[in-house]
C-alpha cells in the first residue's frame, strides 16, 4: 500500500463516532456518588405551584412539564408532584431537557412509586421500571448515572387501572461531568488498521 493512503485512514478513525456507555441506576444515594466519583450538587427548585404546561427553567435544567395536558404536575416547596386521575391508559411526562451544565448523574428521592400503575424514568432512550427498582411502598433514592454523559432524562408516569396514580420526587441531585466518551469496536478495528498502514508505509 502507498504512504499517501495513510492520512485517508486515518481520517475515517476520526470520523469514527463514539459509542454511548449505557446508563446504570441506583438505590443506594452513596454507591451512586461513588461510581461516579464526583460529589453531587443539589438542585434548588424554585416553589411555584402550580407548573402549567410548557416549558419553565429551573434552575441548572428547563423542565417540560405534563405533555400530554391530562394530568397535574407541579413543584410545591421543592417538590415534584404528578398525579394522573381521570381514565385508563393515561399518561403525563415530565421532560428535563436544555441542562445548562454538562451532567453524567441524576437522582432524587421518590415517594409512592409502586403503589399506583407504572412510573418510568428513561435516560438516553433506555427505559428503567420503578416497580422494578424500588419494593414495598415505592419510597426511596433511585439515581442514574452515565459516564458518556445524560442529554434526555423523562419521568412518565402511566395509567393503567382507574384508581388514579400519583408520585413525588424530592432532593434532586445532579453530578457534574464531562461526557468520557467510548471508542466504538468500528472505531476500534480502524485504529488498528490505521496503526498497520502506517507499519506498512513506515518498512516501504
Amino acid at each position: 500500500m502507498r504512504p499517501f493512503l495513510a492520512p485517508t485512514v486515518l481520517a475515517a478513525m476520526a470520523a469514527a463516532s463514539p459509542a454511548l456507555a449505557a446508563p446504570l441506576a441506583f438505590t443506594d444515594a452513596a454507591a451512586w456518588a461513588a461510581a461516579a466519583g464526583t460529589a453531587p450538587i443539589p438542585v434548588l427548585m424554585a416553589d411555584v405551584d402550580p407548573l402549567p404546561p410548557g416549558t419553565t427553567d429551573v434552575g441548572p435544567f428547563s423542565i417540560r412539564i405534563d405533555r400530554n395536558d391530562d394530568g397535574d404536575t407541579r413543584v410545591d416547596g421543592g417538590v415534584f408532584e404528578g398525579d394522573i386521575d381521570a381514565s385508563p391508559e393515561e399518561t403525563s411526562e415530565i421532560d428535563f431537557v436544555d441542562f445548562d451544565i454538562a451532567i453524567t448523574g441524576f437522582g432524587a428521592e421518590f415517594f409512592s412509586t409502586t403503589t399506583g400503575d407504572l412510573l418510568t424514568v428513561t435516560i438516553n432512550g433506555v427505559t428503567f421500571r420503578f416497580d422494578t427498582l424500588l419494593t414495598s411502598d415505592g419510597d426511596g433514592f433511585v439515581g442514574f448515572y452515565d459516564p458518556a454523559g445524560i442529554t434526555t432524562l423523562i419521568v412518565r408516569t402511566e395509567m393503567l387501572t382507574t384508581d388514579g396514580e400519583a408520585f413525588d420526587m424530592a432532593d434532586v441531585r445532579l453530578i457534574p461531568g464531562e461526557p468520557v466518551e467510548t471508542p466504538t469496536p468500528a472505531a476500534l478495528a480502524l485504529f488498528g488498521l490505521g496503526a498497520l498502514v502506517l507499519a506498512a508505509a513506515r518498512r516501504r
